[in-house]
C-alpha cells in the first residue's frame, strides 16, 4: 500500500506521464508512506480520488487524501505500527494507466507476528493527477484487472527484480 505522494511535483505537471515519470514520482511518496508522512504521500491524488483499499482491509472507498491518509494512519498503521511496502516492478497498461506490483511487510501489533503480502495497485490518472487507485490481493489480479497478461507475475517473481 503505497503512494506517489510526491507525484503531484513529478508528473502533474505532464498530461500523460511516462513510466520512468511515473515511477519515480511513486518512489518518492512511498519513501514518504513508509515513514509514516501520509500528509505527503498522499498530497498528490485528486480531491475527489477514489481509492479502493484490499477487501480484507475495509470493504469502503476512500475518497480524496484526507480519508485516504486517516485509513492509513488509523487502520493500518494502527495494526502494523512497522508496516511498509516495497515496489517490485512498474508497468504501464495504457495512457495514465499504471500498475506497482508491491511486496508489503509489518509485524501484528496485538500478536507479534510477522506479515508479507504481495499486492497490486492499479494506478488511473488524469492528466497527471490520480483519480483512482485500486488494490489487488495478488500481482495477477492487479495485472488482470489492468488489461495486462497475468502470468507476467511469474516473470517478475522468477526474475527476482527490484524496483527499487
Amino acid at each position: 500500500m503505497a503512494v506517489p505522494g510526491a507525484i503531484h511535483d513529478h508528473v502533474a505537471t505532464v498530461s500523460n506521464p511516462t513510466l520512468e515519470q511515473f515511477r519515480a514520482a511513486f518512489l518518492a511518496g512511498n519513501e514518504a508512506f513508509n515513514r509514516g508522512d501520509f500528509a505527503t504521500a498522499f498530497a498528490g491524488l485528486a480531491p475527489d480520488c477514489e481509492w479502493h483499499p484490499l477487501a480484507y482491509a475495509t470493504e469502503r472507498v476512500l475518497v480524496g487524501p484526507e480519508e485516504v491518509c486517516r485509513f492509513f494512519a488509523e487502520e493500518i498503521f494502527g495494526t502494523f505500527s512497522d508496516w511498509r511496502t516495497d515496489p517490485v516492478d512498474f508497468l504501464q497498461a495504457g495512457d495514465g494507466l499504471f500498475v506497482v506490483l508491491l511486496r508489503g511487510r509489518g509485524t501484528g501489533g496485538a500478536s507479534g507476528a510477522p506479515t508479507r503480502v504481495d499486492l497490486a495497485e492499479v494506478w488511473e490518472l488524469r492528466e497527471g493527477v490520480p483519480v483512482r487507485v485500486r488494490e489487488l490481493p495478488t500481482w495477477e489480479e492487479g495485472l488482470s484487472a489492468a488489461g495486462l497478461d497475468p502470468s507476467t507475475a511469474a516473470t517478475v517473481r522468477g526474475a527476482g527484480r527490484s524496483g527499487e
